[in-house]
C-alpha cells in the first residue's frame, strides 16, 4: 500500500512542445535589476529590467531549439541549458553583432511552439554567447546561448515584452528574419 502517490511528467491542459522556439528575447546581465530564483514572481511592480536594450531575435520557423540537463558533481547538482539558433546565411551583420556582444552575458526569455514560456540565466550568472559558421553546401551560422546554474530554467506566464516591461522601449536591430 502506498503512503502517497506522486505523479510527474503530466501537466494538466498543457500541450507537449514540438521542440522549437518561437520567441527569444535577451537582456544583458548588466541591465538586469536582480537575480530571479525559483519561487520569485516577476511583475510590472517589480520589473526585472533596469534600462538598456532588450534584444529580440526573430526566429525562423522550426529552427531554434532549447535543451536542458541535470548533472551531479563534487559541488552538487547543476542544470545546464542551451538555446541553439541556426542562421542560414553568412550575413556580415550577424558576425558583427556576435563580435560586439561576445563578452556579454544574457538573461533570456523564450517561448516554445506549445506556448510554454521560460527564463534562463540570472544577473549574477547569465548565459554565454557562442557562435560558429560553416561554408559548405549550405552557408550557415549558429548562435548558442548556454549556461550552468544550481536550479533549472524557470517557467513564466508570458514573454510578452509589453507585459514584462510595460514602460520601456525595445531594440529590434538584430533581426534574423532575412535568413
Amino acid at each position: 500500500m502506498f503512503a502517497a502517490l506522486e505523479s510527474i511528467g503530466v501537466k494538466n491542459g498543457g500541450a507537449v512542445a514540438a521542440g522549437w522556439l518561437t520567441h527569444l528575447y535577451l537582456i544583458s546581465c548588466q541591465h538586469v535589476a536582480y537575480d530571479v530564483y525559483p519561487g520569485s514572481v516577476l511583475s510590472p511592480v517589480h520589473p526585472l529590467w533596469l534600462d538598456g536594450k532588450v534584444i529580440q531575435i526573430k526566429l525562423r520557423s522550426k529552427t531554434a531549439s532549447f535543451s536542458e540537463g541535470l548533472a551531479y558533481g563534487v559541488n552538487g547538482e547543476t542544470y545546464s541549458c542551451q538555446i541553439s539558433v541556426p542562421v542560414v546565411t553568412l550575413a556580415s551583420d550577424v558576425t558583427e553583432w556576435v563580435y560586439q556582444n561576445g563578452k556579454q552575458r544574457f538573461v533570456a526569455f523564450f517561448r516554445d511552439t506549445a506556448g510554454n514560456c521560460y527564463l534562463a540565466g540570472t544577473k549574477s550568472n547569465g548565459l554565454r554567447l557562442g557562435w560558429g559558421r560553416s561554408v559548405a553546401s549550405v552557408s550557415s551560422q549558429q548562435l548558442l546561448f548556454s549556461g550552468v546554474n544550481w536550479h533549472p530554467v524557470l517557467w513564466l506566464d508570458t514573454v510578452d515584452p509589453a507585459i514584462l516591461f510595460p514602460s520601456h522601449e525595445f531594440d529590434y536591430s538584430f533581426d534574423l528574419s532575412f535568413s
